[in-house]
Parts: structure tokens; C-alpha cells; sequence
């Protein structure tokens, strides 16, 4: 069985390498970072009932996260398209296409679902208002 931080990490590090060369992939992270440069994008522990554990006899356990993923810090056209970008189903710079590359997560679970988005426009973090969404995601060990 995988950690909470095992499949934080694996997320963080399948989103990196999936979208290549665009300016996203040096800055995904999965724990906070000291300072950030937009874009960014960090992984983290979803909802309120982060861990489902055993949910099957094998003990089989589900982890809900979130990719938080800030563009700017206003909604400019540049930012817009960057984002949809980002959302998009397929694409050079689809975070799902991205994610599903290795469903696996490098073998760290045994599969992920992209579940979609949520919160486009302002997104708050640490007090401050950007402009992003968030991506919801589900790994299973």
C-alpha cells in the first residue's frame, strides 16, 4: 500500500512530466513551496474525508486530491487561454491527458480518475486571490 505522500509526490511528479516543456511543468509541486512564479500548481489532500481506507477485503484505499493550478493573478486573455489549455480533455498541455500518460502513477497506485474541474476564476491561496481552477483527481491502491 502507498502512502498519503507517495501518491502526493507520484501526482506532482506524473503532471511534470506530462505536459513536457510548457512553463507548468518546473513548477508543480507536492508539498507548498516557499515562493512561486506563475503558473504554478501544487497537489493536495482533497475535501474532508481525505483517506477511504478498506474499501475492499484486499483493503484497497482511495485518496481524493486536488491540483490546485494558479495562471496569474488577474483574469487577462493570455491567462484564459492558458488555463483552458490546461483543462482541456487532450493536448500538449491537457493536465488530464497528462495524468492519464501513466495511470498508475509509476506503479506508486492502481489507477487514477481525472474527475474534472472546479472553481474557474478566482482562486484563493494563502490569503490572496489568483486566477485558476482546480482539478479534482482519485487514486486507487
Amino acid at each position: 500500500m502507498a502512502d498519503i505522500a507517495d501518491v502526493l509526490v507520484a501526482l506532482a511528479s506524473r503532471v511534470k512530466t506530462g505536459i513536457g516543456s510548457d512553463a507548468l511543468s518546473g513548477r508543480v509541486f507536492p508539498y507548498v513551496p516557499d515562493s512561486m512564479v506563475t503558473p504554478w500548481a501544487v497537489v493536495l489532500p482533497a475535501g474532508e474525508q481525505f483517506v477511504n481506507y478498506d474499501l475492499t477485503f484486499d483493503g484497497a484505499e482511495d485518496f481524493p486530491m486536488l491540483v490546485k493550478v494558479i495562471v496569474g493573478s488577474e483574469m487577462t486573455r493570455p491567462a484564459q487561454e492558458r488555463l483552458l489549455g490546461y483543462m482541456d480533455r487532450t493536448g500538449t498541455t491537457s493536465l488530464r491527458a497528462a495524468v492519464y500518460g501513466d495511470p498508475t502513477l509509476g506503479g506508486v497506485v492502481s489507477y487514477v480518475d481525472v474527475l474534472g474541474w472546479q472553481n474557474y476564476g478566482d482562486v484563493e491561496w494563502a490569503g490572496v486571490v489568483y486566477y485558476g481552477a482546480e482539478m479534482l483527481v482519485t487514486a486507487s491502491t
